[in-house]
C-alpha cells in the first residue's frame, strides 16, 4: 500500500500538468462570426485556434511574426504603439492573405526603430474567426554612426512604360525625397511621399519599380468594366509603407450609358482568389482622373458598375379584336369566332383564350406567344336552334343569330335535251331525252311534255325528293319525209326524216340457156365453115 501511495506521489505533478494542458487546449478561445463584431465563447465541434505565437528578425524596421492554426485558415496582423481591447482600434493592420494554411508568417516593414509595437493576430476558416491576445515587441535602435567615411548613396529605379528615373533612398529602403512621375501619354501618375519605405516581398530595400501597360486584363466582375488601360505594377509582392498615391486618368468615351463617373474606382486584382478589390478612391470628374492609396504591387485599372439591366416585364397578354363572322347563319350553319392575342410583356409565355356561349364553355385553347409578338386564335361553331347567341372570348364579347332554314317548295328544272339520231329514214324510231331536276325545298311531281311540230306528242310525270334528278325518255317515229321541230318543256332540237330508195332489181343469169345459144351458134359456124371449104375444094377440081 505504502509503495502504491509512492507511485501516486511521483505521478501527481505530472498528472496534474496533464489536466492543466487539457483545460487550456479546450478552453474556447475567443471566437467571432465573420463580420457580426462580437466575440462569443463558442462551443464548437472543432473551435479554431492560434498557438505557438513567435516574433523573430527584429531589425530598426522590420519584424516577422508567426503562428500556427489548428486548421487550415487566413493570415493577418493587427498592430500599434499602443494596446487596445478592440482589434479595430489598431492603427495598422496588413492585409489579410487569403491563402488557408495552419503554420503562419507574415513580416511588418516601415516601422519605426526603438518603438515598442503592440500586435495581435488574426485568423479565419470557415466563416469563423479566430484572435489571438495582445504581444508586444520592440524594434532596435540603430547603433550611432561612428567616424568613417559617408554611407554610399542608395537609389531606387523607377521604370514607367519603358521611361525611367533614379531616385535616392536610405540603405533600409526609405525615400530621402518625394517621388512623382507621370507617364508620357499622361494617363498614369504615381506619387510616393519622402520617408515612405520601399520593400520587396522579402523586406529589403527595392531596387526597382516597374509599371507597364497590360495586354490584356483580366475578366472585371460582372456587371463591371475595365476603363481604359489596366497597369501592372512589379515587382509583386513590393509593398509601401505608409502609401503610395497612384492616378489613372481616363476618356470621356470610355464612359458607357449608364456608368456614373462619381461611382468609378481603382481597384486591384488579387492573384489569390482571382479576384478584383476595389480600393477607397477619389474621382475627379472635372479632370477625369480617379486616385487611390496603394501599399503594395500588383495589377491595377480604373473599373465602374454598368447598372443591371432592368428585369423583363412580366409576361403579360391582351385579348382583342373580337370578330364574329357571318353574323346571321341558318340553323346548322358555321360561325367563325376570332380574337388576337398580344403578349406585351418581356418574356415568352401561354395563355388560355375560353369560347363562352350564353355563359357556357364552349371551347379553350392554349396559345403560346413570344414577348412583343401577337397571334390570331380562330374558334368554329354552329347551332342547331334558332335564336341570339352571347359570345364571350376572354371578357370580350359580341352575338351571333342563328335563322330557321326557309325550306322553298319544289321546283324543276328540264335540262340536256338530247335527239337521237337526227336523222332517219320514214318509219324509223327517234329517241329524246331529257334530265329533270328538283332545285327545291320538298318533293314534288313535275310533268314533261313532247311537243313535235308544236303538237302534243306526249307527256311524262317525275316524282323527285329535294335536290334529285332523273333523266326520262321518248319514243317516236314518222311516215313522212321531212324535218319536225322537238320542244320538251321548252328545251329544243330537231330531227329529219328522209325517203327510203327501193334499189333496182336484178333476174338471176340463165347460165344454161346463155351456154346452149352459144353451144348452138358454135356448131352453126362450124357447119358453115365446112361447106365453105368443101365447096371450094370441088370447084378446085373442075
Amino acid at each position: 500500500m505504502a509503495r502504491m501511495k509512492k507511485y501516486l506521489w511521483c505521478f501527481r505533478p505530472s498528472f496534474i500538468l496533464a489536466i492543466a494542458l487539457i483545460s487550456i487546449l479546450l478552453a474556447p478561445v475567443s471566437i467571432v462570426k465573420a463580420g457580426d463584431g462580437a466575440t462569443a465563447q463558442g462551443s464548437f465541434t472543432i473551435a479554431l485556434a492560434i498557438s505557438n505565437i513567435k516574433v523573430s528578425s527584429v531589425a530598426t524596421s522590420t519584424a516577422t511574426i508567426s503562428w500556427k492554426t489548428n486548421s487550415a485558415a487566413t493570415s493577418q496582423i493587427f498592430y500599434d504603439t499602443q494596446f487596445h481591447s478592440d482589434i479595430a482600434d489598431y492603427a495598422y493592420h496588413t492585409e489579410e492573405d487569403t491563402t488557408l494554411i495552419t503554420e503562419h508568417d507574415i513580416r511588418l516593414t516601415g516601422l519605426s526603430s526603438g518603438t515598442t509595437y503592440h500586435f495581435r493576430v488574426r485568423s479565419v476558416a470557415n466563416d469563423i474567426e479566430a484572435i489571438s491576445n495582445d504581444y508586444t515587441f520592440t524594434t532596435q535602435t540603430p547603433s550611432a554612426p561612428g567616424p568613417g567615411p559617408e554611407p554610399p548613396d542608395y537609389y531606387e529605379k523607377v521604370n514607367l512604360f519603358g521611361e525611367t528615373s533614379e531616385w535616392r533612398v536610405s540603405h533600409d529602403g526609405r525615400l530621402l525625397e518625394d517621388v512623382e512621375i507621370t507617364s508620357k501619354d499622361a494617363k498614369t501618375n504615381v506619387y510616393i511621399p519622402k520617408g515612405t519605405y520601399c520593400l520587396d516581398k522579402e523586406g529589403n530595400r527595392l531596387r526597382e519599380l516597374v509599371i507597364k501597360a497590360e495586354e490584356e486584363a483580366p475578366e472585371p466582375p460582372r456587371n463591371y468594366l475595365v476603363i481604359g488601360t489596366a497597369y501592372d505594377f512589379g515587382p509583386d509582392g513590393a509593398t509601401f509603407t505608409p502609401y503610395l498615391e497612384l492616378t489613372l486618368f481616363y476618356e470621356e468615351e470610355d464612359i458607357s450609358e449608364g456608368l456614373e463617373e462619381e461611382d468609378l474606382v481603382i481597384a486591384y486584382y488579387d492573384e489569390g482568389t482571382k479576384e478584383w478589390v476595389e480600393l477607397g478612391s477619389v474621382v475627379d470628374a472635372e479632370n477625369n482622373a480617379v486616385t487611390a492609396f496603394i501599399e503594395h504591387f500588383t495589377t491595377f485599372a480604373i473599373i465602374g458598375m454598368v447598372p443591371p439591366p432592368p428585369p423583363p416585364v412580366p409576361v403579360e397578354f391582351v385579348v382583342s379584336g373580337l370578330a364574329i363572322t357571318p353574323g346571321e347563319v341558318y340553323v346548322g350553319e358555321s360561325v367563325s369566332i376570332m380574337v388576337m392575342v398580344a403578349n406585351t410583356g418581356g418574356e415568352s409565355g401561354s395563355c388560355n383564350v375560353t369560347l363562352k356561349i350564353n355563359g357556357t364553355v364552349e371551347e379553350v385553347k392554349k396559345v403560346t406567344v413570344n414577348a412583343g409578338l401577337s397571334k390570331e386564335v380562330t374558334f368554329i361553331t354552329s347551332k342547331d336552334t334558332a335564336g341570339t347567341y352571347l359570345v364571350n372570348v376572354n371578357g370580350l364579347t359580341g352575338s351571333f343569330t342563328v335563322k330557321e332554314e326557309l325550306v322553298p317548295a319544289a321546283a324543276f328544272i328540264v335540262s340536256d335535251l338530247a335527239v337521237l339520231p337526227t336523222e332517219v329514214y320514214v318509219g324509223e324510231m327517234v329517241s329524246i331525252k331529257a334530265l329533270v331536276t328538283n332545285t327545291g325545298g320538298e318533293s314534288g311531281s313535275c310533268v314533261v311534255t313532247l311537243k313535235i311540230n308544236g303538237v302534243v306528242e306526249a307527256t311524262k310525270e317525275v316524282t323527285l325528293a329535294p335536290r334529285d334528278s332523273e333523266s326520262i325518255t321518248f319514243t317516236t317515229s314518222k311516215d313522212i319525209a321531212g324535218a319536225y321541230l322537238v320542244d320538251a318543256n321548252g328545251l329544243t332540237g330537231t330531227f329529219t326524216v328522209k325517203e327510203k330508195v327501193v334499189p333496182p332489181i336484178f333476174k338471176p343469169i340463165n347460165w344454161p340457156l346463155i351456154g346452149g345459144i352459144i353451144g348452138v351458134v358454135v356448131a352453126v359456124g362450124l357447119l358453115v365453115y365446112f361447106l365453105v371449104i368443101r365447096r371450094r375444094k370441088a370447084q378446085g377440081r373442075e
